[in-house]
């Protein structure tokens, strides 16, 4: 994991100014003039637990969400100090260890989702699904209005700067968009990273009870066709 972490330190150290992604709330924290501790969400949002040569499937969401309580004052130190947090964050959450509000302990509708769709997916159990799948945004920092549509430059400079770089440094061989907008982006920049783009609806939402698993079924059927698993 130490080339994973290494890699994310460079995300979380991110240079891009507002001016470079505009409605951006957490341009780099790592040096917060303020020293307000409710500042200290830098660029964020990514979580696996495998190494790169087995990863078979990079999840891309749109953006991480706001800060919440539990968060602030935790992303303290270096920039790999940052990234190694946020990871053992992320792992506290999908595996419900993360106390997100006062008293309530467990993962949120959209981690569970994840782990019920990939786990069908890729045949295998829960805890496993992170030793074939990187969990990303298309931009790495909280946005303003966070289910608004994103700025067409604050998209264009974050897949520069960062997910052309994770989609070389995973090279996954499918890559599943989660909503409609990150897939509309990514297709429409296909001939730059050239991966299969598949369509998943966003897992902070529920596929309704009575064509879930038929949906999750098709998915699966399109997403298996571009793997390589030996599970």
């Amino acid at each position: 994991m130490n080339q994973v972490i290494n890699f994310y330190a460079t995300v979380v150290n991110c240079k891009n100014s507002e001016r470079d992604c505009p409605n951006t709330l957490n341009m780099n924290r790592l040096n917060n003039e303020q020293n307000n501790p409710a500042l200290d969400s830098p660029p964020r949002g990514f979580y696996t637990e495998g190494n790169p040569e087995n990863i078979q499937v990079m999840l891309v969401a749109k953006n991480p969400g706001h800060i919440i309580n539990a968060e602030i004052g935790y992303y303290r130190g270096s920039p790999k100090d940052i990234a190694q947090k946020h990871i053992d964050w992320n792992r506290g959450l999908f595996t419900g260890n993360v106390i997100t509000k006062p008293g309530e302990k467990g993962n949120l509708v959209f981690h569970k989702n994840i782990l019920n769709y990939m786990s069908t997916i890729l045949e295998v159990d829960q805890g496993e699904v992170f030793k074939y799948c990187v969990l990303t945004n298309l931009v790495k920092c909280s946005t303003i209005g966070e289910q608004d549509k994103l700025k067409n430059n604050t998209i264009k400079n974050c897949f520069r700067c960062h997910l052309m770089r994770e989609m070389t440094f995973f090279n996954p061989k499918v890559i599943i968009a989660f909503g409609r907008e990150v897939e509309k982006f990514l297709h429409s920049y296909k001939s730059l990273h050239g991966k299969p783009v598949i369509y998943v609806k966003h897992p902070s939402y529920h596929y309704k009870k009575d064509e879930k698993d038929s949906k999750i079924l098709i998915i699966k059927s399109e997403i298996r066709k571009y793997l390589n698993l030996q599970i």
